[in-house]
């Protein structure tokens, strides 16, 4: 497993220097953790992604679907609280956390009309969920020790999205429980299945907050981004969405340097692999992140509204008032 931060120091030095200048826009069947979920060959041609498709979206704790346009409003959920819906990758269904009274937090799943409501997990501290590239399973963070806590991180695991979901199965480290994989609330899978990036405040390392990456075919976790402690000014990173390539990150950062003043919000930035460099949308606010299929397009919220833009962030059109967006996958 890695154990260098990659240049990471210098790069954060420079991130902070750069932020006053403007710059560019284990049951039988339980699955195992041990390959990527890479696609398998097939005959049968690609389906082409679209960029069309229904915004998914929270308003008042409630999960809501709506068009792209803000019309056809429509209520999915009722019970307890609701939040950090997401799209299956054929569009058909949506995962989410289902909140009951303490902050008992477990994930579930339901058709996109917002039937067939299944508990998928019984643990309790679940994080958001993530759906592995070809919708057969779930990633998350849970330890199995309710209530959620929004410190201290809960361990990577993935889980079947279809019932009988079987027992959650941790995702493997290297042996040292100093570089096991343990997310904060936020989480993505890459679309060529390969790896998972992730919020986390657990890494044997000075900052406080972590953008951490963890390859599935070597069990690695490497860092791409950090902030606080001794080194790297102060702030967060969250929120992490993966760019169709597999080739970049984007996330939610507040980062500022020791002794100025907090910014009102985070900002959008996209961090691209292997180099790390760094583009960030302007609008400070904005955040959560996703894209349509196609890539072209992207949801966000920002505050308590919601905006859809072309991906570079030119053309961007509130909506709808809520947050949480996740746009619905859609194939020709």
């Amino acid at each position: 497993m890695s154990r260098t931060r990659a240049t990471l120091t210098g790069a954060l030095a420079a991130l902070l220097v750069a932020l006053a200048a403007p710059s560019g826009a284990a049951t039988a069947g339980a699955p195992s953790s041990s390959a990527p979920r890479a696609a398998a060959p097939s005959a049968t041609p690609a389906p082409v992604p679209t960029d069309g498709g229904l915004l998914a979206f929270v308003r008042k704790n409630q999960i809501y679907t709506a068009t792209q346009s803000g019309t056809s409003v429509r209520r999915l959920t009722s019970a307890g609280k609701n939040f950090r819906p997401h799209w299956s990758p054929d569009g058909r269904r949506i995962a989410y956390v289902h909140e009951l009274p303490g902050n008992v937090r477990d994930i579930w799943v339901m058709n996109a009309d917002g039937s067939n409501e299944q508990q998928v997990t019984h643990l309790g501290d679940t994080s958001e969920p993530a759906w592995s590239p070809h919708g057969a399973y779930l990633a998350f963070g849970a330890d199995g020790t309710p209530p959620y806590a929004s410190y201290g991180g809960t361990a990577l695991q993935e889980i079947r999205s279809r019932a009988p979901f079987g027992s959650p199965v941790p995702f493997q480290g290297d042996g040292d429980p100093n570089f096991d994989p343990r997310v904060q609330g936020t989480l993505d899978w890459a679309p060529d299945g390969t790896r998972i990036a992730f919020a986390s405040d657990y890494y044997p390392d000075s900052p406080d907050h972590y953008l951490l990456v963890y390859t599935l075919a070597t069990h690695e976790v490497d860092e791409l981004l950090a902030v606080g402690g001794s080194c790297c000014g102060e702030g967060f990173l969250a929120d992490p969405a993966w760019t169709r390539d597999s080739g970049s990150v984007t996330l939610s950062a507040l980062v500022y340097a020791d002794g100025d003043p907090q910014p009102a919000g985070p900002s959008i930035w996209t961090v691209h692999d292997p180099d790390r460099a760094r583009t960030t949308f302007p609008e400070v606010g904005d955040r959560d992140v996703d894209y349509s299929a196609t890539g072209h397009r992207m949801v966000f919220s920002h505050y308590s509204r919601i905006f859809v833009a072309d991906s570079d962030g030119t053309h961007r059109r509130q909506v709808l008032v809520g947050y949480h967006p996740d746009w619905q996958p859609t194939f020709g």
